[in-house]
């Protein structure tokens, strides 16, 4: 039993073998008559084929590998530009910031944060040009700042009470 089903399934891949190279007019009693070398060149041949598939999938694979590697590239290359325009921006933020700082006289660290924090919010180049973006500047940084003082403000204050009573105890 096993030995005609290995045999219909040599005809079947016959069969299909010969149809693909175009010799399908060959009858089974021609398939039949074919000796054991026949077979053989057969199976030779269709192993060449399979390894041909085999070769041309590995060559589909490479290229969709090669498209995959452009595509990484290219998005690194995104990034870059990216990152470059960030870069610029942050540049013209601190060129700005410096403009502003420089023209407020006995300006500290904490009015350069609060000034900085100021022109981010209004928005940019338009804070050199326009003096209502000016006004609107200082008027944010003001109240940064005087919000800074007030949490500084509410921070000593519970310390000051501490040592006043501390002192007044001593006295007594």
């Amino acid at each position: 039993m096993l030995n005609i089903s290995l045999l219909c399934q040599d005809e079947i891949r016959l069969r299909l073998f010969l149809d693909n190279i175009g010799f399908s007019d060959l009858s089974a009693k021609d398939i039949k008559k074919w000796l054991p070398e026949d077979r053989r060149r057969f199976e030779i041949i269709e192993k060449g084929k399979s390894i041909r598939g085999l070769f041309c999938n590995m060559r589909e694979k490479e290229m969709e590998e090669e498209i995959l590697m452009q595509r990484r590239e290219e998005e690194g290359r995104g990034k870059e530009r990216r990152k470059a325009l960030l870069e610029k921006e942050e540049c013209k933020w601190k060129e700005i910031e410096a403009s502003l700082i420089s023209s407020i006289p006995n300006a500290g660290n904490r009015e350069a944060a609060a000034m900085a924090s100021a022109v981010r919010a209004v928005g940019g180049d338009s804070v050199l040009d326009d003096s209502f973006a000016r006004e609107r500047v200082s008027s944010i940084a003001r109240r940064i700042r005087a919000a800074q003082l007030s949490r500084r403000t509410l921070q000593v204050i519970p310390t000051l009470y501490l040592k006043c009573n501390y002192d007044h105890e001593m006295r007594c």
